[in-house]
Protein backbone atom coordinates (compact mmCIF):
# COMPACT_ATOMS: atom_id res chain seq x y z
CA UNK A 1 0.00 0.00 0.00
CA UNK A 2 1.36 3.43 -0.34
CA UNK A 3 0.50 6.70 1.47
CA UNK A 4 -2.89 7.13 -0.05
CA UNK A 5 -4.04 3.71 0.84
CA UNK A 6 -4.42 2.41 -2.36
CA UNK A 7 -2.81 -0.68 -3.29
CA UNK A 8 -0.36 -1.00 -6.12
CA UNK A 9 -0.41 -3.31 -9.08
CA UNK A 10 1.83 -6.68 -7.99
CA UNK A 11 3.27 -8.65 -11.08
CA UNK A 12 1.31 -11.34 -12.46
CA UNK A 13 2.52 -13.81 -14.13
CA UNK A 14 0.89 -16.56 -16.93
CA UNK A 15 -0.05 -19.66 -15.40
CA UNK A 16 0.34 -18.92 -11.41
CA UNK A 17 2.55 -16.92 -9.20
CA UNK A 18 4.75 -19.95 -9.17
CA UNK A 19 6.79 -18.81 -11.91
CA UNK A 20 7.66 -15.69 -10.36
CA UNK A 21 10.36 -18.20 -9.21
CA UNK A 22 11.57 -19.15 -12.37
CA UNK A 23 14.21 -16.70 -13.55
CA UNK A 24 16.26 -17.51 -10.28
CA UNK A 25 16.14 -21.45 -10.64
CA UNK A 26 16.92 -20.95 -14.11
CA UNK A 27 19.73 -18.93 -13.34
CA UNK A 28 20.78 -21.32 -10.84
CA UNK A 29 20.76 -24.35 -13.48
CA UNK A 30 22.15 -22.56 -16.36
CA UNK A 31 25.18 -21.31 -14.12
CA UNK A 32 25.41 -24.51 -12.77
CA UNK A 33 25.45 -26.51 -15.89
CA UNK A 34 28.20 -24.13 -17.36
CA UNK A 35 30.42 -24.40 -13.72
CA UNK A 36 29.87 -27.34 -12.84
CA UNK A 37 29.05 -29.48 -16.35
CA UNK A 38 31.22 -27.89 -18.56
CA UNK A 39 33.88 -26.17 -16.43
CA UNK A 40 33.55 -23.35 -17.96
CA UNK A 41 34.91 -20.71 -14.65
CA UNK A 42 33.84 -17.63 -16.42
CA UNK A 43 31.60 -14.24 -15.42
CA UNK A 44 30.61 -14.72 -19.55
CA UNK A 45 28.88 -18.09 -18.69
CA UNK A 46 26.95 -16.15 -15.42
CA UNK A 47 25.93 -13.15 -17.28
CA UNK A 48 25.06 -15.15 -20.10
CA UNK A 49 22.40 -17.52 -16.90
CA UNK A 50 21.30 -14.30 -15.73
CA UNK A 51 20.58 -12.12 -19.14
CA UNK A 52 18.72 -15.21 -20.13
CA UNK A 53 16.88 -15.71 -16.80
CA UNK A 54 15.41 -12.15 -16.84
CA UNK A 55 14.15 -12.70 -20.68
CA UNK A 56 12.33 -15.87 -19.11
CA UNK A 57 11.15 -13.76 -16.87
CA UNK A 58 9.53 -11.15 -18.92
CA UNK A 59 7.86 -13.80 -21.45
CA UNK A 60 6.02 -15.18 -18.53
CA UNK A 61 5.25 -12.25 -16.68
CA UNK A 62 1.77 -9.82 -17.90
CA UNK A 63 2.46 -6.30 -16.64
CA UNK A 64 6.06 -6.66 -18.64
CA UNK A 65 6.55 -2.38 -17.57
CA UNK A 66 6.17 -3.47 -14.34
CA UNK A 67 8.36 -6.35 -14.36
CA UNK A 68 11.80 -4.22 -15.94
CA UNK A 69 9.97 -1.64 -13.59
CA UNK A 70 10.57 -4.12 -10.45
CA UNK A 71 14.17 -4.76 -11.74
CA UNK A 72 15.50 -1.56 -12.16
CA UNK A 73 14.29 -0.82 -8.72
CA UNK A 74 16.31 -3.60 -7.37
CA UNK A 75 19.38 -2.80 -8.90
CA UNK A 76 19.04 1.02 -7.91
CA UNK A 77 18.77 0.37 -3.95
CA UNK A 78 21.74 1.46 -2.22
CA UNK A 79 22.83 -1.46 -1.13
CA UNK A 80 22.66 -3.64 -4.72
CA UNK A 81 24.40 -1.12 -6.53
CA UNK A 82 27.04 -0.88 -4.06
CA UNK A 83 27.27 -4.50 -4.02
CA UNK A 84 27.70 -4.78 -7.72
CA UNK A 85 30.24 -1.76 -7.75
CA UNK A 86 32.22 -3.91 -5.53
CA UNK A 87 32.10 -6.59 -7.92
CA UNK A 88 33.04 -4.60 -10.95
CA UNK A 89 36.20 -3.55 -9.42
CA UNK A 90 37.33 -6.87 -8.03
CA UNK A 91 36.96 -8.09 -11.83
CA UNK A 92 38.77 -5.45 -12.94
CA UNK A 93 41.47 -5.84 -10.47
CA UNK A 94 41.35 -9.46 -11.26
CA UNK A 95 41.93 -8.92 -15.08
CA UNK A 96 44.99 -6.21 -14.31
CA UNK A 97 46.52 -8.78 -12.20
CA UNK A 98 46.08 -11.59 -14.64
CA UNK A 99 47.73 -9.64 -17.55
CA UNK A 100 50.45 -8.76 -15.34
CA UNK A 101 51.09 -12.15 -14.37
CA UNK A 102 51.07 -12.83 -18.31
CA UNK A 103 53.32 -10.34 -19.37
CA UNK A 104 55.85 -11.11 -16.62
CA UNK A 105 55.78 -14.93 -18.14
CA UNK A 106 56.15 -13.46 -21.52
CA UNK A 107 59.25 -11.28 -20.31
CA UNK A 108 61.19 -13.28 -18.42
Amino acid sequence: MDSIGTEKPKLVFWGSQAFAMMPFALYILIGGIFSVGLHYYSMKGLIFAAVISLLAGFFLCRNKGKYWDSIVHGLAQYGNSRLIFIFLIIGIFSKLMMTEILEADLSG
